[in-house]
């Protein structure tokens, strides 16, 4: 592990000053902690003579810094000790920015699976009547009724289970989507496999690479049969009052606190 020589056009990259690293171990020059595993590795090479590589961390100047070393073996003549080449990358950027990646798709995940909604990230088909699903949050187990890796593997559970009045409708607005990269909005209603129908509010928006190539939708699927049953069953009561205060025989009127009349039942005018 003794420092025996030293070539870089970046002096920056070194943990002290060239001189005072010639004739060195690793260990004392980046500490016992940090440098046993280097020394290590560099004792391997030479005993086994086999290259490794190797990536860690060291403190320069400027802070800490991420290297990645490929350790090999320099043939010597015999009689002569054995020694090895170190040449070492700073990858700090690139380690940095795989990190910063990770965390945002961890935070990312974890938004998705706290909201009460069915997420998908779907690849752009060329046919609108298939769902290239490459990501489904499970929570789409519970609002479909069926295992995310069957509808993940199906790529035409999407047509077949919509309900046939909407089917026509849905796979059109879908294909004017794929076409034109416009936002897919659109409430319509699916048959479960246990012949449930419950009604589906989806809305994707097109996700575009630099350079405006299309790269993936990213969609929220909202169970809303609930929402669609109330405003129906609000419709059928407003429907049966209608057609009970236009038969009635008594006079139906409405008035605001303002004494404007906003209502008056068709009786009216036969009386």
């Amino acid at each position: 592990g003794t420092c025996l020589g030293i070539w870089t056009v970046n002096d920056a990259l070194l943990v002290a000053p060239r001189e005072e690293m010639l004739g060195r171990t690793v260990v004392e020059l980046v500490g016992e902690e940090r440098g046993r595993p280097i020394a290590e590795a560099i004792a391997r090479v030479i005993d086994t003579g086999r290259a490794e590589t190797l990536e860690y961390e060291v403190e320069l100047p400027d802070g800490a810094h991420v290297a990645l070393a490929r350790i090999a073996p320099i043939p010597e003549p015999e009689g002569r000790a054995p020694t090895a080449s170190f040449l070492a990358r700073d990858i700090t950027s690139r380690v940095r920015a795989e990190q910063e990646l990770r965390r945002q798709e961890s935070r990312w995940r974890t938004l998705v699976e706290q909201l009460p909604a069915v997420v998908i990230v779907e690849r752009p088909s060329p046919d609108p009547r298939k769902l290239l699903i490459e990501y489904m949050r499970p929570k789409a187990e519970e609002v479909y009724g069926r295992l995310s890796q069957d509808m993940l593997a199906d790529p035409l559970h999407f047509e077949r289970h919509l309900h046939p009045e909407d089917r026509e409708r849905v796979i059109a607005a879908n294909a004017r989507a794929e076409a034109t990269g416009e936002p897919f909005d659109e409430t319509y209603r699916v048959i479960r496999p246990d012949g449930r129908v419950i009604w589906v509010r989806s809305s994707s928006r097109l996700i575009r690479d630099a350079e405006g190539r299309p790269l993936e939708w990213v969609g929220v699927e909202l169970d809303v049969t609930e929402q669609m049953e109330t405003l129906e069953a609000l419709r059928l009561a407003e429907e049966h009052y209608r057609l009970v205060v236009e038969n009635s025989w008594d006079l139906v009127v409405l008035v605001c606190p303002d004494e404007r009349i906003v209502y008056a039942s068709p009786r009216h005018r036969e009386i």
